[in-house]
């Protein structure tokens, strides 16, 4: 435990579900304790702490049903003409040709995650103007399993100009709070 969660209880069978709920906590902290408890480790931040507070609770706890999931066969190399196939994942390949189009800048935002999973048939060329077009969007709200990012936006629309190491240290006093 590093110094600036030195307060935050540790996680553990011993906590209430209540005592776990008011902290934040990482996912890689989630799957640790998931896997240390023979709890299901699948699926995302929100689903393996509502198992953990289940299993804190003494409710049974069930995790998904495991269904097989076929890999999508992906090209070596991507063109604007490129149809997008079923079940594409974002590897490595897909990220560069992407930042070939919009520059080192570019980063895979939910709007284009969403167009790649249900853009079956669908060009590159096309995916990127839907990237193109979401940047311009006004701001989107935050989904909520994503605090770390909701709390950065938060702290700078409140502190303009404000330096990423203030916004860090902030983010760090917040987390090493229970939240009400």
């Amino acid at each position: 435990m590093n110094e600036r969660s030195a307060h935050r209880p540790e996680l553990s069978h011993t906590l209430s579900a209540d005592t776990f709920r008011r902290w934040y906590w990482l996912k890689s902290e989630l799957l640790a304790f998931c896997r240390q408890h023979g709890l299901p480790a699948s699926g995302g931040k929100e689903a393996l702490a509502q198992r953990i507070a289940s299993h804190l609770e003494a409710v049974p706890v069930h995790g998904p049903a495991v269904v097989g999931v076929k890999r999508a066969v992906m090209p070596d190399h991507f063109l604007a003409t490129t149809i997008i196939g079923s079940g594409w994942r974002y590897t490595q390949a897909l990220r560069s040709y992407f930042e070939s189009v919009h520059g080192p800048s570019f980063r895979f935002n939910e709007a284009l995650r969403m167009f790649i999973a249900q853009g079956e048939g669908r060009t590159l060329a096309e995916a990127s103007d839907h990237y193109r077009n979401s940047l311009l969007q006004a701001k989107r709200p935050i989904p909520r399993q994503f605090e770390y990012n909701r709390h950065m936006r938060a702290f700078y629309e409140a502190n303009p100009g404000a330096s990423r190491e203030q916004a860090l240290e902030s983010w760090w006093a917040r987390r090493a709070k229970p939240q009400a």
